[in-house]
């Protein structure tokens, strides 16, 4: 991608490390001065997705994810994994988000796909905003969404409830049915999961 910088579509492509800001605030007020200038920004999951929020209007995010790997249940298990869309969804009707593909992000990076989303980026830079409710979610985020609506209401808030306790609880376990959603674990969490349910949306 940085060898793009002087094709015929050129890219600035600017890498930003966070850690260079520990204990000099002027070196942190110049990286959110970058950020704020940048048109798409390119991270994983994690604590640097909290920056995002201070981009500017009309830029966008792309959300790489990773291939999450665990033992659960004497099993090794791999799933992609995006962690903060929560920030994308909740906190910036203003920025559009885009994400690497789930169903092949254990495949490793695919580097044209990134390429791709960047152009996409470009080719949709005019959106119109504020964006609506769910755009930004992830394709897991979607079939949570979904399930929530087939569960209604108050089946929704008990779940969503249980997912905000301390532990590895994120939209990717529920999906994907891991750790303190596992079917064998018989706890709150279990009980509160329409699995037959979840399993016809995540077929779609």
């Amino acid at each position: 991608i940085t060898a793009r910088k002087n094709s015929t579509h050129p890219i600035d492509v600017r890498f930003m490390e966070w850690g260079a800001t520990k204990n000099d605030q002027d070196q942190y007020r110049a990286q959110l001065r970058m950020q704020s200038e940048t048109d798409v920004c390119i991270s994983g999951p994690g604590t640097s997705l909290m920056s995002p929020p201070f981009m500017r209007a009309g830029s966008f995010l792309i959300n790489v994810g990773h291939c999450h790997t665990f033992g659960d249940h004497s099993e090794t298990v791999r799933i992609p994994w995006y962690m903060e869309q929560y920030m994308a969804e909740g906190a910036t009707s203003y920025q559009k988000c885009l994400y690497l593909k789930s169903r092949t992000r254990c495949n490793g990076m695919n580097l044209t796909e990134l390429e791709e989303l960047i152009y996409q980026a470009y080719n949709d830079r005019n959106y119109q905003l504020p964006l609506p409710a769910g755009a930004n979610l992830t394709p897991e985020g979607k079939v949570v969404k979904e399930l929530c609506e087939a569960m209604g209401v108050e089946a929704c808030d008990k779940l969503l409830d249980e997912l905000n306790h301390p532990g590895t609880r994120w939209l990717e376990t529920v999906v994907y049915e891991n750790l303190e959603y596992h079917p064998d674990n018989k706890n709150t969490a279990n009980t509160l999961l329409n699995r037959t349910l979840l399993r016809q949306i995540r077929k779609k």
